[in-house]
């Protein structure tokens, strides 16, 4: 029955118009700190408001009791925007009406506790988004007949993997892109398939630092001969390098640029059949 959202801390003025979604992005323990001595214990009619930290400016939250909905829009709001309320979506019931409303009153006695804290000034109010309910999903391993492991250095995609079915591998070191693809080095007889997620380009792209997303690129560049080095192309093994979704350092934002998508491996060619790609190639080797 729980109703599951993740969110951000964030910073808003005095007219509740969001002027930073990530508060200036803190560390975990800051987060951690105000969420455990500000935002325990909240209760709106009957229903737990279960607020978790997870990394840097990212929070988890759980509504937990009888007669909840999932089907609610976001409180998520673009920076320069006044807070957006919590909807019923179209296709709701009551119960919708009902969680949307206390997940809008949730948020004014978050903003009201945060208002009282000191710790960190940039934080006064949480953003929500993807509101739903636990599924029970397929097995990675079951549906494709492979064993599979994660190498992610972020929370929400160490989740998403487990819920998968995979193994989720600890990275270790600082957590640098060397570090990941060296536990690839280290594991590479235990699995034969590894998702392995960079963060890098994503988060320094969101804040608007070019430099350090294209050194994050570069260290891509250079670390990658750890991967290639252990591929047996004979036995026909492949490296795929893509991205979920463009985040140029001048919008400091996610936007739909077509992402790159690369195949390695001795039998990889070209087709049509994918929208916008050229006629098909013969068969080559390589890349």
């Amino acid at each position: 029955g729980d109703i599951i959202a993740r969110g951000n801390v964030a910073t808003i003025d005095a007219k509740r118009v969001v002027t930073d979604r990530r508060a200036g992005r803190p560390k975990t323990e800051i987060t951690s700190q105000i969420v455990s001595a500000h935002l325990k214990g909240i209760s709106i009619d009957g229903v737990e408001v279960i607020i978790e930290p997870s990394k840097e400016h990212r929070v988890t939250l759980v509504l937990r009791g009888e007669g909840l909905s999932a089907k609610i829009t976001d409180s998520d709001t673009p920076i320069g925007e006044p807070m957006r309320e919590v909807r019923a979506k179209k296709d709701s019931d009551e119960h919708a009406q009902r969680t949307a409303d206390i997940v809008n009153r949730a948020i004014t006695e978050i903003e009201k506790r945060l208002s009282q804290q000191s710790i960190h000034p940039g934080i006064r109010t949480l953003l929500f988004r993807g509101f739903d309910a636990p599924t029970i999903n397929p097995s990675f391993n079951a549906v494709y007949g492979l064993t599979s492991a994660a190498v992610v250095t972020y929370p929400t995609y160490r989740g998403i993997a487990r819920c998968f079915g995979m193994a989720i591998l600890d990275v270790g070191g600082t957590q640098s892109i060397r570090d990941e693809f060296l536990t690839v080095v280290r594991h590479w007889n235990d699995y034969n398939f590894f998702y392995i997620h960079i963060k890098k380009t994503d988060s320094l792209g969101e804040d608007g630092d070019f430099k350090g997303k294209a050194a994050a690129i570069e260290e891509v560049d250079r670390e990658v001969h750890l991967l290639k080095g252990l591929l047996d192309l004979e036995r026909g093994d492949v490296l795929v390098v893509t991205g979920d979704h463009a985040t140029p350092a001048l919008l400091k934002a996610h936007s739909g640029h077509e992402v790159p998508f690369l195949v390695h491996g001795l039998s990889t060619r070209r087709t049509s059949l994918v929208p916008g790609l050229r006629d098909p190639m013969p068969p080559h080797d390589g890349e």
